[in-house]
């Protein structure tokens, strides 16, 4: 996150409890942050001990998706309400639009026919004042204190497959692949003259200043084809944008001292608040004249963020507030290299990229400087030397919510596959027995398909459970009546035990049963 912090000292490794001040001491703000991380992986893990990685509540649960209209066109309503996903808690305080997503605005339903995954991305950011004017407190005249830290929830779509398809049985490789993909790492030291490559000792740094300096994926992409920026002061030297004449740019910055440093030969990043929220990089520029807050950009510079535009227009940054961040280094963005190397920044700070490794755009590493040791604050092994580190973030925790499928005009909404459970003592929808059996094709399985509801310990008699065939062309029989349907609803006995046949259907395919809990004041559902 790019706050105004001294270092980042929290370490999860060291399973410290808690951060004691001492009298006389000074407090700073690393211990401050630190307090707030231990409780944080606390509050985090008792979560995902108690529901697992994800999990939206039967009670208040949200994100369901639903067919709708906005504007009068098709959308997808997205229901208000609370999910857990990597113990976050993702919340939408009122239902929305898949085209009018608060922390993803500006998207739009795709225009190719087929089947498609609706998943859940959740990932932390930093706020400060230049993006929420409401942090600041106006009685200190525009000084910003603290930052924070927000979670964004965002609900995107990934082709799963054609009109007509089943549902899959798991979500397809493209959204394994969000997660499987692994980060390179990266390496840093400042080494005095002289000292072995192994030296845990430092020396090197040659900085008159304590600087936490940042280094940052600016182009995705392996080593060779990846880029990176970096900042000595942890990108945090920013102002807003307000105007354009040509290639002199209007700022404006709560605090005038704050404009000093943007002055001519700095390079500079312009984005806006909608390309943050989709995790892309900005157009990045030199300064090549400084009019106090008029500021004109060299043109032979400018590198936009859309390789296809080669003109700076105020339009094309047009969602939510715009921004213009100081980067340090002489070339603004450079290569990371396809061999590994040290490469220095400044001052004696060197780093090195992990090759035959990828990189995403914003992943960032932080690396503090210290002038009375002339070294950094790195993790380093006796013997082996400064070891490689994975980014810092920004991490992102996905999970699936939907299948929905586009023919036409037509949207339809083929299963919700959310998982949810239910709170201490709530209703809780349990799968019982009815997998691992096997049966010809058009023949029913052995036994039957069996759930059972509670609320707490207790059964819950009477709840209704609709049993439906979400995939293939097998068939349910009614309890009742005995005849074939694609969806039966059945009542739990005093046991609270729900149970429907299945008949296979002919096709050889995925074939897949689901169990949704049908109660006005509760909903589950197993598949």
């Amino acid at each position: 996150m790019k706050t105004d912090i001294s270092r980042d000292s929290y370490k999860k490794e060291k399973n410290f409890g808690s951060v004691k001040l001492q009298q006389g001491r000074p407090l700073l703000d690393a211990d401050w942050n630190e307090q707030a991380d231990l409780q944080l992986f606390r509050e985090r893990s008792r979560i995902t001990d108690s529901i697992g990685d994800t999990g939206a509540p039967l009670e208040g649960g949200g994100f369901g998706i639903a067919v709708g209209t906005s504007g009068g066109n098709p959308d997808l309503a997205i229901s208000a309400g609370r999910m857990y996903l990597d113990g976050l808690l993702g919340e939408l305080e009122s239902e929305t639009f898949f085209t009018a997503q608060p922390d993803l605005p500006g998207q739009s339903l795709p225009d190719t026919d087929g089947q498609y995954l609706v998943y859940l991305d959740m990932w932390e950011r930093g706020v400060s004042a230049l993006e929420d004017s409401g942090i600041r407190d106006v009685a200190l005249g525009g000084v910003e204190t603290a930052s924070r830290t927000q979670i964004l929830s965002q609900v995107k779509l990934l082709s799963s497959g054609a009109v007509s398809d089943p549902v899959p049985a798991a979500p397809p490789a493209a959204f394994t692949a969000l997660t499987a993909t692994a980060r390179g790492s990266l390496t840093a030291r400042a080494l005095a003259t002289g000292a072995p490559a192994t030296s845990c000792d430092g020396g090197g740094y040659t900085g008159e200043n304590n600087y936490l300096y940042r280094v940052e994926i600016h182009d995705a992409g392996a080593a060779g084809s990846a880029t990176y920026k970096w900042s000595r002061v942890n990108a945090t030297k920013a102002v807003e944008w307000v105007d354009q004449d040509d290639l002199a740019l209007t700022v404006q910055a709560s605090d005038a001292n704050l404009l000093a440093d943007f002055v001519a030969g700095r390079w500079v990043e312009l984005i806006d608040e909608g390309l943050e929220l989709e995790g892309r990089k900005g157009t990045v520029a030199r300064i090549e004249k400084a009019e106090n807050n008029r500021l004109t950009l060299e043109a032979a510079s400018i590198v936009h963020y859309d390789p296809a535009v080669t003109t700076l227009e105020i339009t094309d940054f047009n969602r939510g507030v715009r921004r213009m961040r100081l980067w340090d280094g002489s070339t603004g963005i450079a290569p990371v290299p396809g061999a590994p190397a040290f490469l220095e920044l400044e001052n004696g700070v060197e780093v090195r990229f992990e090759a035959d490794a990828d990189y995403r755009t914003g992943d960032y590493w932080l690396i503090p400087a210290r002038v009375n040791t002339r070294s950094l604050i790195w993790p380093c092994e006796t013997g082996t030397g400064p070891l490689s580190s994975q980014p810092a973030g920004v991490s992102h925790a996905y999970t699936p919510l939907a299948y929905v499928e586009k023919s036409g005009s037509n949207w339809t909404l083929l299963a919700d596959v959310r998982r949810r459970f239910s709170g201490l003592g709530g209703v809780t929808l349990a799968y019982i027995s009815g997998a691992g059996q096997e049966a010809r094709p058009g023949e029913f399985l052995p036994d039957e398909l069996s759930v059972r509801v509670s609320r707490g310990p207790e059964p819950l008699k009477g709840a209704r459970i609709l049993f439906t065939v979400a995939s293939g062309d097998g068939l349910l029989e009614d309890p009742i009546t005995l005849a074939p349907a694609s969806s039966v609803l059945v009542g739990a006995d005093e046991n609270g035990v729900v149970e429907c046949r299945w008949q296979l259907g002919q096709a050889v395919s995925p074939q897949l049963v689901t169990a949704v809990l049908q109660n006005v004041s509760y909903e589950a559902s197993v598949e």
